[in-house]
């Protein structure tokens, strides 16, 4: 009795063993259905190729807020790990080579949320700006450094922190302005908290806020400017903002999209 106990087991992991080997048989576009339909509209998948478990795609990411437009990461390659999906998990491993995304990072999917691990990713700071509509003019040099070990999202909130390095940043008058970073610190439920400062550099960038998807980002930012430009340069900052007894700037940021006069009169 003992034997045939054994021996259906063995047949039981044989089987299992087999299932997962058929899914990882077919073809790229299958996990690509499956993560269009998770993101609900935000996300299209282009150019597929590979198998399910170990494949590549063009990303084209819709914009959060009205006015915001997409953005494509093309060259993403990822890898599934095979025997935790039978445990429920799903283990991916992405990298991405491309001119808009260049890094990697971990992501685990279980039922209580998403784990990210190991994300070390670089690129143009321009995407930023150019997505944000304020600042559709503006030219952004530089690129942006984000960096967290482990970052926890769940239905409750983030959980964990996020670095981001902004170096080589640069203005037409003033050559290169410094490095920056921007720190976001979050602890399940509640607001994440942001801060940024002035790693070096000759304009000085001190803020702190916080950020939440309903909200969005709701910063105040001190800025300085020190060297022989601040006396002609700070009184066009002030402009923009409120000028301090000590010369100095502050400038609230919120970028709460606006409500559409179509939703206000619907609610009315």
């Amino acid at each position: 009795m003992r034997r045939i106990g054994i021996a259906f087991l063995y047949i039981i992991a044989a089987l299992l063993g087999i299932g997962v080997a058929t899914v990882g048989a077919l073809p790229a576009s299958v996990t690509a259905a499956f993560a269009v339909e998770s993101s609900n509209g935000q996300l299209a998948l282009a150019n597929v190729s590979g198998t399910a478990f170990n494949g590549r795609a063009d990303a084209t990411i819709r914009g959060f807020a009205p006015g915001q437009p997409p953005l494509t990461v093309r060259n993403i390659e990822w890898r599934i790990s095979k025997w935790p999906l039978l445990l429920g998990t799903v283990v991916c491993s992405l990298q991405s080579k491309g001119p808009e995304l260049d890094g990697a990072a971990e992501l685990t999917r279980a039922s209580g949320g998403v784990t990210a691990r190991n994300v070390r990713i670089e690129f143009p700071a321009a995407l930023i700006s150019s997505r944000v509509p304020e600042a559709s003019g503006w030219t952004t040099p530089g690129t942006v450094a984000v960096k967290a070990d482990q970052l926890v999202a769940t239905p409750s909130g983030l959980t964990g922190t996020v670095e981001l390095n902004w170096r080589g940043a640069q203005t037409p008058d003033l050559g290169n302005i410094g490095e920056y970073r921007a720190t976001l610190k979050g602890t399940d439920a509640g607001p994440v908290k942001v801060e940024l400062t002035t790693m070096h550099g000759q304009v000085r960038l001190d803020g702190r806020g916080e950020f939440t998807f309903v909200n969005g980002l709701r910063m105040g930012v001190t800025i300085d400017i020190q060297g022989p430009s601040r006396d002609r340069l700070m009184p066009l900052l002030g402009l923009f903002g409120h000028r301090q007894p000590d010369g100095t700037v502050t400038v609230q940021i919120n970028s709460k999209p606006p409500v559409r006069p179509a939703a206000v009169m619907k609610q009315s």
